[in-house]
């Protein structure tokens, strides 16, 4: 199938700190492998497949469109930034891996661009964390998230964060009628149960 991409160089430019003087050509790799690894892990093989096929057509029905622009492009951008720093910081020439550098700016230390990376990874996954919630909760607007996946397709993962401690998710609250004190008790945790 071909390459396809749910979110364009304007709104990468738009919303992020990436500098308009950066070359989308730079940013097109990322964007791809923010897509396949991040991104179909999430939503599966089968919906991914159904989103890329939806935008070549530009048939995308109104619930995928949502999906891409509310949910989709959110977290593809943060990915690509959690990506990009080290992108953007070395280049391969045919003299070796290079650090970039300019008369007019300090180049950010190793230390400093894995931070950012960090940083942005934690947004990324919270971003990636709402896709789900969103399918899970809507997932009768969703069939192919919900369905059958293909011999060597991807399974849609529902638990994105990687990093640091989840203990998962808050489980709902759920105030008991009719018992004069009103107390809380909790309900099973929500999940995916499509």
């Amino acid at each position: 199938m071909a390459n396809v991409l749910f979110i364009s160089e304007q709104f990468l430019k738009d919303n992020t700190v990436i500098n308009t003087n950066v070359e989308f050509k730079q940013l097109r790799p990322t964007i791809m492998a923010v897509q396949d690894m991040q991104i179909q892990q999430a939503i599966g093989s089968p919906m991914f497949d159904e989103l890329k096929t939806q935008v070549i057509a530009s048939t995308l029905t109104a619930a995928n469109q949502t999906l891409i622009t509310d949910y989709l492009q959110p977290a593809i951008m943060y990915w690509v930034l959690a990506d990009s720093p080290l992108l953007l910081s070395y280049k391969f020439t045919n003299k070796g891996v290079v650090s970039l550098n300019s008369d007019n700016a300090v180049n950010a230390s190793l230390n400093e661009v894995n931070y950012l990376a960090q940083n942005y990874k934690k947004k990324a996954e919270w971003y990636t964390e709402r896709v789900t919630t969103y399918l899970c909760a809507n997932h009768t607007l969703y069939p192919t998230y919900v369905g059958p996946v293909p011999d060597g397709g991807i399974t849609p993962n529902q638990n994105e964060y990687t990093s640091g401690l989840f203990v998962g998710r808050r489980p709902t609250q759920q105030r008991l009628s009719g018992n004069g004190g009103g107390i809380d008790i909790f309900k099973e945790p929500y999940g995916c149960d499509c």
